[in-house]
């Protein structure tokens, strides 16, 4: 029922933006009243997620926190980690902030005016924004958490649609990168701090150098990661969706930065990304629709240099409102042309 109301409202969203487009005004603010109607859209299902969450309405929310539960009581020295994934089941866990994060970023780019030909951008941020919110979507992503407390828990829990620990990492010739290892890679939790001598090694954030602790304090370098990671749900499915654009940006150059410097030591350089890892066990409908287009319209270096060339050469805008299926085609064709080849 709660799905069938969404649905509802954002056709009576998609109405109200037919009803603009088909009015005889200029091409400018034909684009600016179809950012309005995207921005409406998305935050339309962000706040439905938000509801959803803090009903404990998703079904991993509920098992995070069982797990988070059952591990704090046979494990207490873990208990402190193990809380600070269990606040992933809410609000306020970091998957969720940062895609409000991102939501009031490209809100506040159309509040401060906005270059017709930049509008493309937007759009397909704001779509990526919305699939990330989709419940089955946010579902699945909720699997790093639970993992990482199954690991924690040395088997005693299982992982949730995911192969067990041992399996993986023997199906993907990875190395065990100790406790968290899911959550390696993923701005939410760290970043790549890059020394002098050009090697970078994972940093986490706050309370999760906990997970550093717990491996004696064993650092994570990149090159090494990225030829023997494990599967993990961002890694392998999620990063499209759950990685804001300036993060997109700093991963990309990163990736290339590492490649030409084993380049000039003559050692060979896989990405992180070269390969998806074999290990899921399970995901939903809406995670591998998401995820197949977004890899069909390639997410890679392409995004950078077609949004920037596009940005300063396009002198007129490719909007078009000539009837009413252009509006729906609108995010999926510019997420296409900015990500694409």
């Amino acid at each position: 029922m709660r799905l069938k109301q969404l649905q509802i409202r954002l056709c009576c969203l998609t109405v109200v933006v037919f009803c603009f487009l088909s009015l005889g005004c200029g091409e400018s603010s034909r684009i600016r009243n179809l950012l309005e109607a995207e921005k409406a859209s998305t935050e339309v299902v962000l706040k439905d997620l938000e509801n959803r969450l803090n009903a404990g309405d998703l079904r991993n929310a509920i098992t995070l926190n069982q797990y988070v539960a059952m591990l704090s009581k046979d494990k207490p020295e873990f208990a402190t980690i193990a809380r600070a994934m269990a606040v992933e089941s809410t609000p306020r866990g970091n998957m969720f902030k940062n895609l409000k994060t991102r939501f009031d970023s490209e809100r506040r780019k159309v509040s401060e005016g906005l270059a017709d030909s930049q509008w493309k951008p937007i759009v397909a941020e704001y779509q990526l924004i919305r699939e990330a919110a989709d419940p089955e979507m946010f579902n699945d992503a909720l699997t790093d958490p639970i993992n990482v407390v199954a690991d924690l828990s040395g088997g005693k829990l299982p992982r949730v649609q995911s192969i067990d620990r041992v399996t993986s990492q023997r199906a993907n010739g990875a190395r065990d990168f100790g406790a968290g290892s899911q959550l390696i890679g993923n701005p939410s939790y760290g970043y790549w701090q890059t020394r002098s001598n050009g090697t970078s090694f994972w940093a986490w954030y706050g309370m999760y150098s906990l997970f550093s602790d717990l491996v004696g304090g064993r650092r994570y370098y990149y090159g090494d990661w990225s030829r023997y990671r494990d599967y993990s749900y961002y890694s392998d499915y999620g990063r499209y969706h759950y990685t804001s654009y300036p993060n997109r940006i700093k991963q990309d150059n990163l990736e290339q930065k590492t490649r030409k410097a084993f380049g000039q030591r003559g050692k060979p350089f896989k990405s992180p990304y070269a390969k998806q890892r074999v290990g899921s066990s399970g995901v939903s409908r809406a995670t591998k629709s998401n995820f197949s287009s977004a890899k069909r319209s390639t997410f890679a270096s392409s995004y950078t240099k077609r949004s920037t060339t596009s940005n300063a050469g396009n002198k007129k805008s490719s909007f078009n409102s000539s009837s009413g299926s252009n509006f729906r085609s609108s995010s999926r064709v510019s997420r296409g042309s900015f990500f694409g080849k």
